[in-house]
């Protein structure tokens, strides 16, 4: 492992240590194709995963900066996986949410948008890249299992990204996370840690909401 000391210039002091090492998918840089984001450096405590609902990568850096937005990494459906902003920086993607005691997600999180629709499945190196990078910024950023997550579970209000289709247990896996989630019954405390999370107040509508989206 190669240990990089990462300096953002454009700040003047702001060292970061990380591990980096061989890659398993192929990764691009297009941090050239965005101005949207904060230049203050932070080490990101949270893995946040959406999908695009869009088709290709060139319809979502559009649209990202038609609407202002950014993120760190986008994977395209071949496996593909873009930078468009450093971890380090605030990318603009998580918009209103929490996650445990953060309630600033954008400026403790990575992101990860994954080209999808929302109505189709996702293919198989999409899902192999999509934990391959998941593991690589876990590894390098020391992130815990609990703090990867949906857009859906940071702002369940709001977005219910990425889709029902998105494989979590192929994710898991590979992060050897959560062993047993698929195959044993979780207890009900466990199951409401899963679903809602900890600093999400649920009125008795969104529970109905929950109840119904569980039905589907």
């Amino acid at each position: 492992m190669q240990i990089l000391h990462a300096t953002c210039a454009d700040t003047g002091m702001c060292p970061i240590q990380y591990q980096t090492g061989p890659t398993t998918f192929t990764l691009v840089d297009i941090t050239n194709t965005t101005e949207n984001y904060g230049t203050t450096c932070t080490m990101p405590e949270i893995i946040l995963l959406h999908h695009t609902a869009d088709s290709t990568v060139d319809e979502t850096i559009r649209a990202l900066n038609r609407r202002d937005l950014s993120v760190q990494y986008i994977v395209a459906k071949n496996g593909t996986v873009y930078q468009q902003v450093r971890d380090w920086h605030r990318a603009w993607h998580a918009g209103v949410g929490a996650w445990y005691e953060y309630t600033d997600v954008n400026s403790f999180s990575v992101g990860i948008e994954i080209v999808n629709t929302g109505d189709e499945p996702f293919p198989q190196a999409q899902v192999y890249a999509v934990g391959e990078l998941v593991s690589m910024l876990k590894r390098r950023w020391h992130v815990n299992d609990h703090y990867i997550a949906a857009h859906g579970d940071s702002s369940p209000a709001h977005k219910n990204d990425p889709s029902g289709y998105f494989p979590w247990e192929s994710v898991y896996h590979r992060l050897s996370a959560f062993p047993g989630l698929y195959t044993t019954n979780p207890t009900h405390p466990q199951l409401y840690r899963v679903l809602i999370g900890s600093n999400v107040t649920y009125t008795s509508a969104k529970v109905t909401q929950v109840q119904n989206d569980l039905k589907k």
